[in-house]
């Protein structure tokens, strides 16, 4: 006999409580530290590498120096994302329904 398979897909939501709420926003600060790492690193070794670059080769300067700006932009929207879904977290009332993904 054969046998299928139905899958749904089906909404996750969660009740806003105070300890849903500070979970959220710890998580959020957490990842706007690690972020903010990321870019301290970025900046760190932007500087030794553009230093070695400078001795080798003058036209690979610019290509690294471009890498590595769109590496910070990268970087940088992603921590303005995070920023926007902290204050956003920030706002939720107590009570209230917020959605977490969705399951199959």
């Amino acid at each position: 006999m054969e046998e299928m398979t139905v899958r749904v897909p089906v909404a996750i939501k969660s009740k806003v409580t105070e300890g849903l709420k500070a979970k959220l926003i710890a998580d959020l600060q957490q990842r706007l530290d690690l972020v903010e790492q990321d870019l301290q690193q970025i900046e760190f070794q932007a500087k030794r590498l553009l230093s070695e670059q400078a001795k080798i080769d003058a036209q690979g300067l610019i290509q690294l120096r471009q890498q590595i700006e769109e590496e910070k932009q990268k970087r940088l929207n992603f921590k303005a994302d995070v920023a926007a879904k902290l204050k956003d977290a920030e706002k939720l009332e107590l009570g209230s329904e917020i959605s977490q993904g969705t399951m199959e």
